[in-house]
């Protein structure tokens, strides 16, 4: 058609069927700038003078894209390095469009749409102007995301036309530069959140959804691994079916437990590029199908020290292998959730001593008010029976009642000094133990003959039944397992009550048992009930004395001979039972078969 123009390469010149006049051609041309678009005035025709040959080879090896349109604005030629950018196979699949992408689907940075009569060529044509450096998005064919392009547009003009004849248009793919804009910008979002306290979840959330955006058509999850090191927890899966988060969390790790399993236990990366055939996902498959994944790609977390904490997985909509540009962002995502992962364990672990040592400073407290309370108590009553003796006040009956109160009440602070200092050994762990055979029913039996005129005083009916049983054991110590729980039973029950000690033989053990009907122990007490300076009732004007560590030093001494303690109370004024079970020396049979062993029960003390 008589008018038509040749692109030739960035500069054009006009070509009619009849032969041109030299020196007469296509001009770049700014309306704002230029009446009648002639550029430069000085010299028309002066770019039409470069060779055809010139500008064919500047058009093909350009390695920006450019377009050019006609008057009416439809893709007369494009580059090789336009078709490569835009993902195009042949000139014929944007030959005679308006628009570079599809109608309608270009769109601004800040993903709203891009009406195509104000993209930069359209601009161009229609206002006469350059436009330069319009960041624009069109569909990606290969990304499946957007290709992110910078634009520029330039209006052509014939000599003596007032009017842009031609547009050619010049394009930079930024595609990358943007991701890694966005990437850094979430990245920082992410740190962010670490340094202000936000919770783990987010962080990791914010993590995930980061790297969701840099790639087309995937969604990824964060897993934990628990601070045992075998089993799976739930970390961070925004966009994962919650049937599929639920079926990993409490899984434990293996060499063929997915690709999260797998990675964490051969602390190496994963990648299964289609999940129905794959081995690793022979017992999960069916969660995987149910839940639609085709592929999994995952790589294990690890904190500064080499110790696993977790892994990063990104799961694409199709069977295919990670490009190299995902591979690098798994692998810098999983370093900043390693990062999150032992910044807020770190914290926790700090936020837990500290919580430990306040109680520890609590308890010094309590403790040294108790200490005090404790020898205060029976040392003003010494203190007052002995002023009364002094004086002479005191006859007969009087002064024996005194003598013996003063007798109890020394034997009390005896036993909690020595309390204190037993504490003081297992604490320096010098507590030892002198390990002989003894048939420790000698020591039972003893030291409830010490213990029976209190039960009687007190109105506690005590009945025994034991028999022989032999251990290996340091005589003196079990006699102070003995005497701590018995006394603890004749004090926590009421008069008219009763204590029952029993120790039997076999089946490998000897089983002490004392049983009371008590005051009963506290469930939300009964874990803490062997815990050193643990008391139900703290209260110094509690019913009952005491520091708190004879059940502790129970069960050190117990554990020293390589046995067990435990509790057992159905509630408050319920009664409480103890039950000791040592290793047996041997075998014995009914109280009698078998010869006391010399010395076992003459004890230490």
């Amino acid at each position: 058609m008589k008018g038509d123009l040749n692109p030739c390469g960035p500069f054009f010149v006009h070509r009619t069927r009849s032969n041109a006049t030299p020196g007469h051609g296509l001009v770049p041309g700014n309306r704002t700038s230029n009446a009648g678009g002639k550029w430069p005035p000085q010299q028309p025709g002066t770019l039409g003078r470069l060779s055809k040959e010139r500008c064919k080879t500047m058009f093909e090896t350009m390695v920006q894209g450019v377009v050019y349109r006609n008057r009416h604005g439809r893709i007369v030629a494009a580059n090789p390095a336009a078709l490569k950018i835009l993902g195009l196979g042949n000139f014929s699949e944007i030959r005679g469009r308006r628009t570079i992408a599809p109608a309608g689907t270009t769109v601004h940075e800040d993903g709203s749409p891009f009406p195509d009569e104000q993209q930069p060529s359209m601009v161009a044509l229609r206002d006469g102007c350059v436009v330069r450096d319009v960041v624009m998005g069109v569909p990606g064919s290969h990304s499946g995301g957007y290709c992110w392009l910078v634009v520029s547009a330039v209006p052509l003009y014939r000599e003596g036309t007032p009017h842009p004849v031609q547009v050619y248009s010049v394009f930079e793919d930024i595609t990358g530069r943007k991701q890694d804009e966005a990437l850094r910008a979430g990245q920082a979002h992410v740190l962010e959140l670490l340094a202000t306290g936000r919770p783990l979840e987010e962080v990791l959330t914010a993590l995930v959804e980061t790297i969701e955006r840099q790639c087309a058509r995937v969604v990824g999850s964060v897993v934990l691994l628990d601070e045992d090191g075998r089993h799976i927890r739930h970390g961070a899966a925004p966009h994962l079916p919650p049937a599929y988060r639920r079926a990993l969390d409490g899984l434990e790790i293996g060499p063929k437990v997915a690709s999260c399993g797998t990675a964490m236990h051969s602390r190496r990366p994963v990648t299964v590029h289609d999940i129905q055939s794959d081995p690793l996902w022979e017992n999960f498959r069916h969660i995987a199908t149910e839940c639609e994944l085709k592929a999994c790609w995952s790589r294990p977390i690890f904190s500064s020290t080499g110790r696993v904490l977790g892994s990063f997985a990104l799961y694409p909509s199709q069977c295919r292998r990670p490009k190299e540009s995902e591979e690098q962002l798994i692998e810098s995502a999983a370093h900043l959730a390693g990062v999150a992962i032992e910044r807020f364990r770190s914290e926790a672990a700090l936020l837990r001593a500290k919580e430990s040592a306040e109680a520890a400073n609590r308890a010094k407290d309590d403790f040294l008010a108790t200490v005090s309370h404790e020898l205060r108590t029976p040392l003003g009553a010494v203190l007052l029976w002995a002023k009364l003796l002094d004086s002479k006040a005191l006859h007969g009956v009087q002064k024996q009642a005194a003598l013996a109160t003063i007798i109890h009440c020394a034997e009390e602070q005896s036993q909690l000094v020595n309390d204190l200092l037993d504490a003081t050994r297992i604490l320096q762990g010098k507590m030892r133990a002198d390990m002989r055979p003894t048939n420790i029913a000698q020591v039972v039996e003893s030291t409830i003959d010490v213990l029976r005129p209190h039960a009687q005083i007190k109105g506690v009916t005590l009945s025994t039944d034991v028999a022989d049983a032999v251990v290996n054991c340091d005589a003196s110590l079990v006699r102070q397992v003995v005497s701590n729980l018995l006394s603890n039973a004749i004090k926590f029950t009421p008069p008219d009550g009763s204590v029952r000690v029993t120790l039997a033989g076999g089946n490998g053990v000897a089983r002490l048992q004392v049983t009371d009907t008590g005051e009963g122990i506290p469930p939300e007490y009964m874990p803490h009930i062997f815990k050193k300076f643990s008391q139900a009732d703290n209260s110094l004007t509690r019913k009952h004395g005491g520091l708190g560590l004879g059940l502790s030093i129970v069960r050190h001494i117990v554990e020293l001979h390589g046995g067990t303690v435990h509790a057992q109370s159905e509630g408050i004024g319920r009664g409480a039972t103890f039950v000791v079970q040592f290793p047996l020396a041997f075998e014995t049979g009914q109280r009698g078969r078998t010869p006391h062993l010399a010395g076992t029960a003459a004890g230490k003390n």
